[in-house]
């Protein structure tokens, strides 16, 4: 995306997460805010909880239908292993979207 002095700046990559998203690229839009919050350095801990405990807090969300608890929580603990890998998070968004697919499946079949 850019060299020199520009190369980690986070305003950079949200800037083009922005453009991206703006044209539709949602899966490239994500890995460009990723990126962003990944140029911050010593908060990326922070940033990765955050995200992290907003998705275990879109599950809790009872005024939601499941499957859109499902789905904004597999959003935030996608950018938070995206920010800092994390082997447990990884199981809990590996956890999400099984029971997704499941309830997805139920549907399909008129359960």
């Amino acid at each position: 995306l850019a060299h020199g002095a520009l190369r980690g700046d986070p305003k950079l990559h949200l800037l083009h997460g922005e453009f991206l998203e703006a044209q539709g690229r949602v899966v490239d839009a994500r890995q460009a805010y990723c990126q962003s919050y990944r140029a911050r350095g010593a908060d990326i801990p922070a940033y990765a909880q955050q995200f992290m405990q907003d998705g275990v807090d879109a599950l809790s969300a009872v005024n939601q239908p499941q499957q859109q608890r499902f789905e904004t929580a597999i959003g935030y603990l996608e950018m938070s292993t995206c920010i800092s890998p994390n082997g447990e998070v990884q199981a809990g968004l590996d956890a999400v979207r099984e029971a997704k697919a499941r309830g997805e499946r139920s549907v399909a079949v008129g359960h």
